[in-house]
């Protein structure tokens, strides 16, 4: 049951602010305004822990802490009465998250997102969109292929693109730096991801995209074949899949 931080007294959460609507059933730990304009799920949430309050918006399509847009954050120091600095600073970040709601609409769009990411490659599906602190990372998976979450320890099948239904495009916050790899499991790590293609330097996330749709449509919605070994296999040869 989610723990929805205590308002001060005189503040309610109003039902509708600027078309943003009020979700008392999100399942966060946050009083939630939400809505969807052009298939867009926005969310501004209010928080509060020890002494401390804060508001975010996010796009609801991502997961990650890197997917959070602060709004307002309120910090006092701890004290015997740090229950009643709670509801202080958590209604004051109230305060700029209804403000702020009061400015922003449906024109508000998560700086770091690319859009071209929720289109997937031809024969892909998105399973994941994530924003984190230092790297963005979209995870596809071929259409049809079945769910791999995990590998078990006999031997594991000749890597092809058939047996890697995974397609992950990384970039890393700041420098731009990408690249674009296939795996057989949705957890693979290191060596257990083959690189499909060399990136440039700093290319970033279009790049990296654009790298991605061309190899699908080559080698996965076309019947082109992949160039050389898809492999990591030396290190990937004692599993197999496991559904």
């Amino acid at each position: 049951m989610p723990a929805k931080p205590p308002l001060p007294d005189d503040r309610e959460p109003p039902a509708e602010v600027n078309g943003w609507t009020h979700d008392p059933d999100d399942t966060t730990n946050g009083h939630c305004w939400r809505r969807d304009d052009d298939g867009r799920p926005l969310a501004v949430r209010l928080f509060g822990g020890v002494g401390t309050g804060y508001a975010t918006v996010t796009d609801d399509r991502v997961a990650g802490v890197g997917g959070r847009e602060k709004i307002a954050e309120y910090r006092f120091e701890s004290d015997d009465d740090h229950r009643d600095r709670r509801k202080e600073a958590v209604g004051m970040a109230f305060d700029d998250a209804i403000a702020w709601m009061e400015g922003h609409g449906s024109e508000w769009s998560h700086p770091r997102i690319n859009e071209t990411g929720f289109q997937p490659p031809a024969g892909y599906e998105l399973i994941r969109y994530s924003i984190g602190s230092r790297e963005t990372i979209i995870l596809y998976q071929q259409v049809d292929a079945p769910d791999v979450d995990r590998l078990c320890g006999i031997r594991f099948p000749e890597l092809t693109v058939d047996s890697c239904p995974y397609l992950e495009v990384r970039t890393w916050i700041g420098s731009g730096n990408s690249d674009v790899r296939v795996a057989p499991w949705q957890h693979a790590h290191g060596s257990e991801k083959k690189v499909i293609a060399e990136t440039p330097d700093e290319c970033g996330l279009e790049i990296a995209l654009t790298t991605a749709r061309e190899f699908a449509r080559k080698h996965v919605a076309g019947d082109e074949q992949f160039p050389g070994e898809l492999s990591g296999q030396s290190s990937l040869s004692r599993f197999a899949i496991q559904q």
